[in-house]
């Protein structure tokens, strides 16, 4: 357990982690949303670390932000790349680096725009039926039989009518053949490849993607 520090001019209790003003009786940071437990006599906190759904309460991990109850995402990753935190959905502010979630994740979507293209083979309301309301793209390629997606969360790929959806921790390298085709090795319980046929002329988007998609990698392994 930690020292409950407070406010020296007007004595409200300060928030453990970013040291935001609260009012008595808040254990839920409404700035960085760690959550805390007072001791009975008021002068020391402990962290919570809440590994339940916010949508269902079924149990959840750190190593992917889906329920593997209700599939609804269930925590964030930090919109800064070079960031490891991963937090619930109501924190406005990494607690980590302070990044500010929703201009850090305008700044990413702006920075990945080039790699981001209108679905060619797959209508774009059937592919926003298969995400989370929550969750971002930040790169879309479409290849010569697939769809190549990156969201803020997961890798999915497109074959043919069908999506496959993957966790960052699950992928253990990302890497281009001779031929520019994209190679995805995938861990978890069931290891394998995907290939992914590379257009002609995509070959530097492809190249970045793959770059993007091994840093969410190793940051989720943290």
């Amino acid at each position: 357990m930690d020292k409950i520090e407070r406010c020296p001019t007007c004595g409200a209790l300060k928030c453990p982690s970013c040291g935001a003003p609260l009012k008595e009786g808040i254990t839920i940071c409404p700035y960085c949303g760690v959550e805390f437990k007072i001791s009975q006599d008021g002068t020391h906190f402990t962290k919570v670390e809440r590994l339940v759904c916010p949508h269902c309460g079924a149990k959840i991990s750190r190593s992917d932000p889906f329920c593997p109850s209700c599939h609804r995402k269930a925590w964030q990753y930090c919109p800064n790349l070079d960031c490891p935190e991963k937090f619930d959905l109501e924190v406005k502010i990494c607690p980590s680096c302070g990044t500010e979630v929703e201009s850090g994740v305008n700044r990413l979507l702006d920075s990945l725009e080039g790699l981001r293209e209108k679905p060619a083979m797959v209508k774009s309301e059937d592919l926003e039926s298969q995400l989370d309301p929550l969750e971002k793209i930040l790169v879309l390629l479409n290849a010569v039989e697939d769809t190549f997606i990156i969201t803020d969360s997961r890798l999915v790929h497109r074959s043919g009518k069908s999506f496959f959806f993957y966790p960052f921790s699950e992928i253990e390298n990302a890497t281009l053949d001779k031929f520019g085709n994209l190679i995805i090795s995938l861990g978890g319980e069931k290891p394998k490849e995907i290939l992914i046929i590379c257009p002609e002329k995509k070959e530097k988007q492809f190249e970045e993607a793959v770059e993007l998609l091994l840093k969410l990698s190793q940051r989720a392994k943290v």
